[in-house]
């Protein structure tokens, strides 16, 4: 009875932490990215530079993931085959806004002065524009994870995968 009183406050409180975790993460992610490309610039600077854009698609990204998440629990409770193929089409819809959100780093550092959502809706033109390009890559990226914990990531780790999506980009 005790615990029960405090438990819907924990379960937001967890809920929020890992919102903020996920956000400080995505903000990490796209300043490592951009601290690459800013040859000589110091870390901190670069994060001042792109922390709007990147809380903006860190937030996206925490809001359309969850949505789907949720979506895809409700259609697998219900026992029905057409909740089934609507699982489905949101597991594509999925992959299709994760492969659109690989572009977003590239198309960030070509017009770096632009608007989010002009940088948004060419991510996503980039993807339909060449989606084998990407899927490649993603898949090039997620070997890199595979065999990252086995060199203890000092071999080809997260840095590997940044140093590919340049590649891409040019």
């Amino acid at each position: 009875m005790f615990i029960a009183r405090f438990l819907p406050r924990l379960f937001f409180a967890g809920i929020i932490a890992k919102a903020i975790l996920f956000l400080l993460l995505e903000i990490f992610a796209f300043a490592i990215h951009n601290y690459f490309y800013s040859k000589g610039k110091s870390f901190f600077s670069v994060i001042r530079k792109i922390f709007l854009q990147a809380f903006f698609l860190a937030s996206l990204k925490l809001v359309l993931y969850s949505m789907l998440l949720y979506a895809f629990r409700f259609c697998f409770q219900k026992e029905s085959m057409v909740f089934y193929l609507l699982a489905i089409v949101i597991l594509w819809f999925f992959f299709f806004i994760h492969f659109s959100f690989l572009c977003f780093f590239a198309i960030f550092e070509k017009n770096v002065n632009s608007n989010f959502l002009l940088n948004l809706k060419n991510s996503f033109k980039e993807f339909i524009s060449k989606p084998k390009t990407i899927i490649i890559l993603f898949g090039k990226n997620f070997i890199l994870l595979l065999i990252s914990p086995f060199t203890l990531f000092l071999y080809p780790s997260f840095t590997g995968m940044i140093l590919n999506i340049q590649i891409k980009e040019n």
